[in-house]
């Protein structure tokens, strides 16, 4: 009958070769970096709830056969209160915003 190894002297491979684990806290820098970031996430928002107060604004000055034209050359629905076609016209433009790569 044989006994198992029990040398602690002798090491298996996979111990050697896998990777060391870290558990460091983040640097100041990186630190720093997260705080820019979550930052430029609160610019951003505030931009893009300018931008959208802006169209309202506009769009809420027009007549409903005006904003039923723009609609129409949105290709969106035309029929509805003034303030759905608002919605509609405000939602392209903060989209569009979106898309330029300004907005979040």
């Amino acid at each position: 009958m044989s006994t198992p190894n029990t040398d602690s002297t002798s090491t298996s491979t996979s111990e050697s070769t896998s990777p060391p684990t870290y558990q460091s806290q983040p640097t100041s820098h990186t630190q720093d970096a997260i705080t820019d970031l979550d930052a430029a996430g609160i610019n951003e928002a505030e931009d893009e709830r300018q931008y959208r107060a802006h169209w309202q604004q506009q769009y809420e000055a027009k007549g409903i056969m005006e904003l039923r034209e723009l609609c129409r050359g949105e290709g969106v629905k035309i029929r509805g209160s003034k303030a759905e076609l608002v919605s509609r016209l405000v939602r392209i433009e903060v989209e569009g915003y979106r898309g330029r790569g300004y907005g979040g």
